[in-house]
């Protein structure tokens, strides 16, 4: 009963989602299961507490009109082929991080992604995404093997998180509120 209090109290004071109650209940729930494992605690007082149910809210796909003044804000060909490529796969820019040149089949437009999971799987190119990456391929002038990497030497791969920043800092430019598709 304290935890349930507790978590009911946290949600009246903080004001926050069912969503985010139900993720505080999760880290509850691993802390205690740990502590019994550990033998800190008899019993786990968390079994008896259910999952918190929340309405998963559907994304929303962009409109032709975002990703024209998306692609409108890109200020470098490396900028654009990362917007088109992110639209045109679909995948996460996790994902887009670890695709290496040799990763895309340029015959059959396909991408071997590499993602969440542990899971390979593949997915294609369109024509305008082939036309940006091409374009950003010939502006290169490094034998880095990642698709994607810094603009100063040492060439490194992108990682996730300046992917994100870029993505953020074109969205910004764009005034495109990219959080209601994520």
């Amino acid at each position: 009963n304290d935890i349930r209090v507790y978590l009911y109290r946290y949600q009246q004071e903080r004001g926050c989602s069912n969503r985010s109650l139900d993720k505080y209940r999760q880290y509850l729930s691993s802390f205690f299961g740990w502590a019994t494992d550990e033998g800190y605690v008899q019993q786990n007082p968390m079994r008896t507490i259910p999952a918190i149910k929340y309405e998963k809210k559907p994304r929303q796909s962009l409109t032709q009109l975002e990703l024209e003044y998306l692609r409108q804000s890109c200020q470098s060909p490396r900028e654009l082929a990362i917007i088109e490529f992110l639209f045109s796969t679909g995948c996460r820019v996790s994902e887009l991080s670890v695709v290496k040149k040799s990763d895309i089949d340029w015959t059959t437009r396909s991408v071997h992604l590499f993602g969440k999971g542990n899971k390979h799987r593949n997915s294609f190119i369109n024509a305008k995404c082939e036309v940006a990456l091409k374009a950003y391929l010939k502006e290169r002038s490094d034998d880095c093997e990642y698709l994607f990497i810094t603009e100063r030497k040492p060439y490194r791969q992108l990682k996730s998180n300046n992917l994100e920043k870029i993505v953020r800092t074109i969205s910004a430019r764009s005034s495109v509120d990219l959080q209601k598709h994520i």
